[in-house]
């Protein structure tokens, strides 16, 4: 049996470093264990690497011959440590956070033995190295050893300029500082109302984005004072966007961000991590808009090629596949290929499950999967995956999804033939959306029409024309902004069309599709 593990403990903290490591830092490792005569170590990292799961009973029996096993928690605290060893080793010759601790190190242990020119010496790599990297916080450290050398050399005759200088860069880190955790926390704001509500469903909601887009310091270009701010700019930007419904220039920001990843700045790791966070904005926006044309397919390929990026972790690249099966169900449901998505489905989402990370993931999932089968007719999985939806257990995660998808329910026990059940089924999401507090003018109407029209059809040609004047209706309501971007989730337009038209609703889909018309 696999021994559950307790958070922060020894086995969980070494299991989850080494999975942490790309292929790079493990072979650097490896090395490392081999000319250190770490052939024992060697053999636990090699069992432990390749575990889905921890599983220390496993770990046991494929190591029970060697002499260390009986000893395997002081062993994996000694690996834990000699991986962390190996890890400062490794970065402290490319990266610049590191290198400049080690810089400020020498400086400090030069500066206690009063060895004052080599301090300086040390220093102005430091500086250097810090104004190319915007490493501002090190850069107050460097400051401030600055300040030092000023006090102890008192042979060197000071100056009152330098003295201002010094204020003045120093005055200056801090407003830099200051600013990129101001752009810091108007994103996490900015993203944390966009994750919870997916779009402005009121005016309230809507005030709270406007005074986030609205901030004196997003207004200004010389706020933005590095790549780090520029990324959260165009975040910010594209959020507003998006939340408010104006898909089109949340692409435009989207598709401006992923050009500006440059090969340079590529070769950083840390750049590499935002980049595939702006491949999957962008593919998530586009899928919005249905625009599953080149550039989405670049992007996708982009996203796929990431997941065998060397300088990646297992730990960053594992959601990769997660991301690209959710974008081909995207692209397959929105060009009407529903039988594809379905294959797509019954075939990789049972193995992604275990690396799905987030509920709106899997909401977002079971909303793919519930049009598929509602597309292809087959209403009691529909069924089935729109309970998924409903009886989601953390529903204050996208509040727009659970929504509408009690309007849902409705429309697929009606097309299920589960005549009898409407009319409960309609009285309990009133209630739900009573207590909510949420009003739609698009949802009262769909509401109004099953709870009274319906009774009052006696035959086909009353059907139809009921059905006629509700897709008057609701073409009328959804031409507001905030009440179209239900059509991002469903098509009711469509399916009136359908039942007016007396076609199957995939066939209209598939027919737009083909046609250019945005559905």
């Amino acid at each position: 049996m696999i021994r559950t593990i307790n958070k922060n403990s020894p086995s969980d903290s070494l299991f989850e470093l080494i999975r942490s490591l790309n292929p790079t830092e493990k072979r650097y490792i490896k090395v490392l264990m081999s000319k250190n005569s770490g052939k024992s170590y060697e053999k636990l990292f090699d069992v432990i690497n390749k575990q889905k799961v921890y599983n220390e009973w496993e770990i046991k029996r494929k190591l029970r011959g060697e002499t260390f096993i009986g000893q395997l928690t002081r062993v994996k605290n000694y690996l834990y440590e000699f991986i962390v060893t190996g890890l400062n080793s490794y970065h402290a010759s490319y990266s610049p956070a590191v290198i400049l601790n080690r810089y400020l190190t020498t400086v400090e242990i030069l500066f206690r033995k009063r060895l004052f020119v080599q301090c300086k010496k040390y220093l102005n790599k430091a500086k250097k190295l810090a104004l190319r990297y915007n490493e501002y916080t090190a850069m107050l450290d460097i400051l401030n050893w600055e300040r030092s050398l000023m006090d102890i050399r008192v042979n060197v005759k000071k100056r009152m300029s330098d003295i201002d200088t010094l204020a003045t860069q120093e005055e200056s880190v801090l407003k830099k500082i200051s600013g990129k955790n101001l752009y810091r926390n108007l994103y996490f704001k900015a993203y944390w109302l966009m994750l919870k509500e997916g779009v402005a469903r009121d005016d309230k909601r809507s005030d709270e984005m406007e005074k986030i887009i609205k901030h004196p310091f997003l207004t200004d270009p010389q706020n933005i004072v590095d790549i780090s701010t520029r990324i959260m700019y165009f975040e910010i930007q594209a959020f507003y966007r998006q939340y408010t419904g104006n898909f089109s220039q949340a692409y435009n920001y989207r598709k401006k961000l992923i050009g500006y990843f440059t090969h340079d700045l590529l070769k950083t790791p840390e750049y590499l991590v935002r980049y595939k966070m702006a491949l999957h904005n962008f593919l998530v926006i586009s899928s919005y808009l249905s625009r599953y044309d080149n550039v989405y397919n670049n992007a996708l390929d982009e996203l796929k090629a990431l997941s065998k990026n060397n300088d990646l972790s297992e730990v960053v690249k594992k959601d990769i596949p997660v991301a690209v099966f959710a974008f081909q169900t995207a692209k397959y449901t929105g060009i009407g290929k529903f039988n594809e998505a379905i294959n797509l489905i019954e075939n990789e989402f049972g193995g992604l499950t275990p690396l799905i990370k987030s509920d709106n993931e899997f909401i977002q999932f079971y909303g793919f999967f519930f049009m598929s089968y509602f597309a292809t007719g087959n209403y009691s999985k529909a069924l089935f995956w729109l309970n998924k939806i409903i009886n989601y257990p953390h529903s204050d995660h996208r509040k727009d999804v659970l929504f509408l998808a009690r309007i849902f329910n409705i429309i697929t026990h009606y097309e299920k033939g589960n005549y009898e059940l409407i009319e409960n089924l309609v009285q309990s999401t009133r209630r739900y959306f009573d207590k909510a507090r949420h009003h739609s003018l698009f949802e009262e109407r769909v509401l109004e029409f099953f709870r009274k029209r319906m009774h009052e059809i006696r035959d086909e040609d009353e059907k139809i024309a009921a059905f006629k004047v509700l897709k008057k209706d609701l073409t009328s309501i959804l031409k507001k902004s905030k009440e179209k971007l239900i059509l991002d989730y469903f098509d009711f337009i469509s399916w009136l069309e359908s039942k007016i038209e007396n076609r199957s609703f995939i066939e209209i889909i598939i027919e737009k599709t083909k046609m250019g018309v945005g559905c």
